[in-house]
């Protein structure tokens, strides 16, 4: 059973994960004019390739209907450009477009160089908790959203 103060220390250390999260997103967005969900499909896009929207929402996690929006918002500035399958004209593909430009890795360098140089056991125990974490908000907010409905 986990202890009152271990319970408060992980809810502390995660709302410092978040609050970390909001302020790197609003300097992002200062610096280059990108939200970092925008960033991350931006990313997404740059190591999948050309790709359509359901393949880009798995590489970045995010809901179909929520990357489908955030790419409407970068073809409207122009970063990205999506056209129709020449094969099957139902299919959408996205690729980068004619203001693509470079665009940096989301901040987080000490974060990344830190991880990097870690032991693999290490490693392995820092992605293994933080999996265990979403997961345990995840089920929280799935059980909240389907007992409310029922």
């Amino acid at each position: 059973m986990v202890a009152q103060d271990d319970l408060r220390q992980l809810v502390q250390s995660t709302r410092r994960i978040s609050r970390a999260l909001d302020i790197e997103s609003r300097r992002i967005d200062r610096e280059i004019g990108l939200t970092l969900p925008q960033l991350i499909v931006l990313q997404c896009l740059q190591d999948l390739g050309d790709a359509n929207s359901h393949s880009i929402s798995r590489a970045a996690g995010m809901s179909p209907p929520s990357v489908v929006g955030i790419l409407d918002k970068l073809e409207a500035k122009g970063v990205i450009h999506r056209y129709r399958s020449t094969i099957d004209r139902r299919a959408v593909h996205t690729a980068p477009g004619p203001a693509r430009g470079h665009f940096p890795r989301a901040g987080w360098t000490q974060f990344f160089t830190t991880f990097s140089s870690s032991s693999r056991n290490e490693g392995c125990s820092w992605k293994f908790s933080t999996r265990s974490v979403v997961t345990a908000f995840c089920f929280q907010l799935a059980t909240k959203t389907h007992g409310a409905s029922s």
